[in-house]
């Protein structure tokens, strides 16, 4: 299959830098044999977003039943986003901007803010809370600080219930120095510590321990040996925004006082579906940046969309959690493949061509690597000719694929890109 020749037709779309182009390199489907054409029907690059709180390009809309937060870079995180308000941001400096789109959590920490706060009890550490000389990671000064001797602990929190898969994370930093920073959860009868090398700037660290039924403990600043991973060593360390969350990955930060605090799922719509069909096939192509292992969606028991048809429950493209596999449905009629699988914050690339009584086309690959073409398993997919909008990566307020969006591209019928 020929290599095109790329071409260049620009519009300049909304306040926050998006273009809305042609420009890509792409070749036809093996089905559709030699010859080969321009064949973008559309396309939009996140990656030129504002950070924080962006205005999305004409045709787009997005909804969010609460407020929320982004991380802006390595260190800085945004607070403002309010309802309904799309976010964009990155986890570190190194990666580009990217749209946000997760799942709704719980933040399940009391007092997120400051854990010198009522639901946190007393540990053998010296708490300063705030830390007014340091600057925290939104700007202001309500980071705490926690010095603890060799085989001391921070203040620490309760989680009642059985929680079997849950996460931690917390903005941290050295104090005055880099150090090896050390968080300790601990259920009835096991401990578990995991080490982070961190400097004096902020950085947010995870863990997802996996420990089974019980009322665990966060310790989020902990000198002790005797646990799994834990050691005896002083440490002074500067925390803040501390979450627990059901789901085996963390999500933004959200911010509690006195009672838990629940982030809404976010829905993200193209309002005219048809604008990214032809020939009555839809070709999706989409880069990405998951915030999650493919072993670890699900938190809410739900699997994850590529797209959804919102007049037509029965037309989506759905990732199963606990297998990996993709069904592709058209009127109910559904194609399947074997399974998909990617690591934690790899970019993911994913194109899914299907409809026109035409055979489905899957293929997707790693960090720009080699392509995987997953076996399909049916007969082509009829027409797909949608009346209404098409939810994107999402199924209305549920089934997130929790991620930061980079690129979404539509391609005409008997298109796709070029590593397909």
């Amino acid at each position: 299959m020929s290599r095109l020749s790329q071409w260049y037709q620009y519009q300049q779309i909304g306040g926050g830098g998006v273009m809305q182009s042609t420009q890509e390199s792409v070749q036809q489907q093996g089905a559709f044999g030699g010859g080969a054409a321009s064949g973008i029907l559309f396309t939009t690059d996140f990656t030129q977003l504002t950070a924080g709180v962006p205005v999305l390009p004409a045709g787009y809309t997005w909804a969010r039943a609460s407020v929320a937060t982004v991380q802006t870079g390595t260190s800085t995180i945004d607070i403002t986003p309010g309802v309904n308000d799309p976010r964009a941001g990155r986890r570190l400096n190194a990666w580009s901007t990217g749209l946000v789109i997760e799942d709704g959590r719980i933040n399940k920490c009391l007092f997120s803010r400051n854990i010198a706060g009522a639901a946190w009890t007393a540990g053998t550490a010296a708490t300063t809370a705030p830390y007014v000389v340091v600057a925290d990671p939104n700007g202001t000064f309500l980071a705490c600080r926690s010095v603890t001797p060799v085989g001391g602990f921070s203040n620490y929190q309760t989680f009642g219930g059985a929680v079997a898969d849950f996460t931690l994370s917390e903005f941290a930093r050295g104090t005055l120095a880099a150090l090896t920073h050390q968080i300790t959860y601990t259920t009835p009868g096991v401990a578990f510590a995991s080490q982070f090398a961190i400097g004096t700037t902020w950085e947010r660290v995870e863990l997802t321990p996996l420990l089974g039924a019980g009322a665990p403990i966060l310790v989020p600043v902990d000198s002790e040996a005797g646990v799994i991973g834990g050691d005896n060593v002083a440490r002074d360390a500067l925390t803040d925004f501390v979450q627990i969350e059901q789901g085996g990955f963390a999500t933004e930060p959200i911010v509690t006082d006195a009672v838990t605090v629940t982030r809404a799922g976010d829905q993200f719509r193209r309002t005219v579906g048809a604008d990214l069909v032809s020939g009555d096939r839809i070709s999706m192509y989409a880069r990405l940046r998951p915030k999650g292992a493919s072993t670890k969606y699900g938190a809410n028991g739900e699997n994850i969309r590529l797209w959804t048809d919102v007049l037509d429950a029965t037309s989506y493209v759905e990732i199963a959690y606990a297998t990996g596999v993709m069904t592709i449905s058209i009127a109910g009629v559904t194609n399947t493949t074997a399974a998909l699988a990617w690591s934690q914050f790899d970019e993911l690339e994913v194109f899914v061509g299907a409809g026109a009584s035409i055979a489905t086309v899957v293929s997707y690959r790693v960090n720009a690597g080699a392509t995987v073409q997953p076996a399909v398993a049916g007969a082509a997919l009829g027409n797909f000719a949608p009346a209404g909008a098409i939810d994107l990566f999402c199924d209305g307020v549920t089934k997130q694929f929790t991620s930061w969006v980079y690129e979404l591209t539509f391609y005409l019928s008997g298109f796709a890109p070029s590593w397909v």
